[in-house]
């Protein structure tokens, strides 16, 4: 009789689509998942993949399992739902987050997990939006919150947390008028590598035939808050990603008199069957959205109605 681990290996593979992707899935290594594929090949008397040293195709026989591993893993996820205990279940979910998440949210959203589901395992990494969107797209990561919208078609996408953006400045507080986009062009300004808002900012700039004295790419968040405390010049960030810093006193919010974006947050996971592990993440991002509500607002900036 072909074993749940036998099978979890078997549509690893099927879904990461080589025994190396489906070992990161699992948290196993190679070797492991092509023993577990070996022993399900043994018990059904069958070839399920063909393999080479860079390749492993399916076959037909192989072909013809995928609906019924899919449906003993469903039927064991729906036990595990709603049989078992909350506590008991267990499981390995890969998580990305961009750094606003990472300095904001992601405390909360590990200790949940520790507190209701204290085998599951979450791996957190921190990267960019568009490479995060990438690799849950290419499944090396299960879940991920990002700034939206995210429109892929395979990719199920849930509003997570709108968060404004704002240009800060070293020092206590700004106590000059909201700066002109003219002013705005005199400042050097540190701005995120790739980030979305860039060419909303270029084109304030490009409209009224101006170029900006400097400009420093950083591809770190936190990085380009503390270049601001040390008086580099302004970024443009998420402005709950410098709490720390405006609560001390060492940066300050800097008006403009322009209308600012707001960051969306999205969480992201593959379109289909959702795992109970994965599904247990799912709802603990769904249930901290509806604590910090569509909008989380600070008195960052003072915006006319023109806009950009």
């Amino acid at each position: 009789m072909p074993t749940v681990k036998e099978l979890e290996a078997f549509m690893a593979v099927v879904e990461a689509g080589s025994f190396e992707g489906a070992a990161r899935r699992l948290n196993a290594t190679a070797p492991a998942i092509s023993k577990r594929i070996s022993e399900l090949e043994s018990e059904l008397g069958v070839r399920l993949f063909e393999r080479s040293t860079r390749h492993c195709q399916m076959t037909l026989r192989g072909r013809a399992l995928i609906p019924f591993g899919q449906r003993v893993l469903d039927e064991i996820g729906e036990i595990h739902r709603v049989v078992a205990e909350r506590s008991s279940l267990a499981g390995h979910i890969r998580l990305g987050v961009p750094e606003t998440i990472a300095f904001t949210q992601l405390a909360e959203i590990l200790r949940k997990a520790s507190s209701d589901f204290p085998k599951l395992v979450i791996d957190a990494e921190i990267g960019v939006s568009t490479d995060l969107i990438r690799r849950v797209g290419a499944r090396e990561l299960d879940i991920a919150c990002v700034v939206g919208p995210v429109p892929e078609p395979n990719l199920v996408s849930e509003p997570f947390w709108k968060v404004p953006v704002s240009w800060i400045a070293a020092g206590s507080k700004w106590t000059k008028k909201p700066l002109t986009v003219e002013a705005l062009a005199e400042q050097p300004l540190l701005l995120p590598t790739g980030g979305r808002h860039i060419p909303t900012i270029e084109g304030w700039f490009r409209s009224r035939g101006l170029r900006p004295k400097q400009i420093i790419a950083c591809n770190s968040q936190s990085t380009a808050i503390k270049l601001t405390v040390m008086g580099m010049g302004m970024s443009l960030v998420p402005i709950d990603a410098a709490r720390q810093e405006l609560d001390a006193g060492i940066v300050t919010p800097v008006p403009v008199d322009v209308q600012l974006p707001l960051n969306s947050f999205v969480t992201i996971y593959s379109l289909g069957q959702v795992e109970p592990a994965l599904g247990a993440v799912v709802q603990i991002f769904r249930e901290l959205a509806a604590t910090l509500g569509d909008v989380h607002l600070h008195p960052v900036s003072k915006a006319s109605r023109r806009g950009g």
